[in-house]
């Protein structure tokens, strides 16, 4: 943790216009989870000490970079920090010409002078922790956001009828779990319009299980707290689930946790559920995301797509899998509960 003092002052007050521009305001919202208000604490960095400091932060990891979408605009270095021991925010410095080396500046989704009682000549300090050790992690839902409740075995035994119902041989599908069932059956298809009538006649069911879990889903316990932090901390976030659309953007909404993830991938966004890694390297991609990346899950099936997709894989204890299963096929990382993920992603901080 590197710790850095300053003394308020006041600044010019040109952060305001850069702060309320479209792009501006989502990029940061989508890296860091709010949207900023339109100003700045500004600090000088007055000691020597605290100068040696601020040069070594400037020059450390953990930096990202917003680009401009204009012409007019210039580049700009974002490093999370924790203001006074109590507030977040985000220093940002804009790569200018002759931008004064004394001066930092950050920005919040709240005023932080009157959040924090601050006024000009006042100390401040900021905490800025280690860089996370993954810049991207992607979550499974069931299980793992939220506990699971799928009806699992009575989904699977409906599935095989409907697929026999199709007129493929129900004894070919009896090893297959919900997600192989659909796959063996689209892979049987002999035809576009074969396809089409697994998808009609499969779809459906998968949709109805899902809105049956999610009368009953309940969040993992810390798993705002949890996603909120990594998200303070510069961590890009995503969803990748077999549960479909309306049923898993519904449990996000209830559940405070859409905000949060920048890129969600559902069953409706690709053509092969987990255990394949299509699904995680979409999410990648929405993300942009070209540093660490980690898949937390609660199954095999998680396990499986991480690999297939080349992550590694944080499984937590108590979803779909036991941990017996789960610990025979060697997952990269092994946890209690969700809230260990920050001890994975951030080690030295958690």
């Amino acid at each position: 943790m590197t710790t850095l003092r300053g003394t308020v002052q006041t600044g010019r007050r040109e952060a305001a216009g850069f702060l309320t521009v479209p792009w501006v305001a989502e990029r940061l919202r989508g890296r860091y989870g709010f949207v900023p208000y339109p100003g700045t604490l500004n600090l000088r960095i007055e000691t020597p000490e605290d100068q040696d400091r601020w040069e070594a932060l400037r020059d450390g990891p953990g930096w990202w970079i917003l680009l401009p979408e204009a012409v007019e605009f210039c580049d700009a270095a974002c490093l999370p920090v924790l203001v006074q021991g109590k507030a977040r925010g985000v220093i940002v410095v804009p790569d200018v010409p002759g931008y004064p080396r004394d001066l930092v500046e950050v920005v919040a989704p709240e005023n932080l002078r009157e959040r924090l009682g601050l006024r000009d000549g006042d100390p401040c300090l900021l905490e800025a922790p280690p860089a996370p050790f993954f810049s991207c992690v992607l979550f499974d839902l069931e299980g793992t956001l939220v506990d699971f409740q799928w009806k699992l075995a009575e989904a699977e035994e409906e599935l095989r009828d409907a697929a026999a119902d199709l007129g493929y041989d129900r004894r070919g599908f009896a090893s297959d779990n919900y997600a192989g069932i659909l796959h063996r059956a689209l892979d049987l298809a002999a035809s576009p319009t074969a396809r089409e009538d697994v998808a009609r006649r499969l779809g459906p069911i998968y949709d109805r299980y899902d809105l049956d879990a999610l009368s009953r889903w309940s969040p993992r316990p810390d798993a705002a707290e949890l996603l909120a932090d990594l998200r303070a901390r510069g961590v890009s976030l995503g969803l990748v689930t077999n549960i479909g659309r309306r049923a898993a953007e519904g449990a996000l909404d209830r559940f405070g946790l859409r905000p949060l993830l920048g890129a969600r991938i559902t069953r409706n966004d690709v053509t092969r559920l987990k255990p394949d890694g299509e699904g995680i390297r979409k999410a990648l991609r929405g993300l942009g995301c070209g540093g660490r990346a980690l898949m937390v899950g609660d199954s095999l099936s998680d396990l499986y797509a991480a690999r297939e997709a080349g992550l590694p894989v944080a499984i937590v204890s108590g979803g779909e899998c036991s941990e017996q299963t789960i610990r025979a096929h060697g997952p990269d990382h092994l946890l209690a509960s969700l809230s260990e993920v920050l001890t994975v992603v951030c080690p030295e901080t958690a």
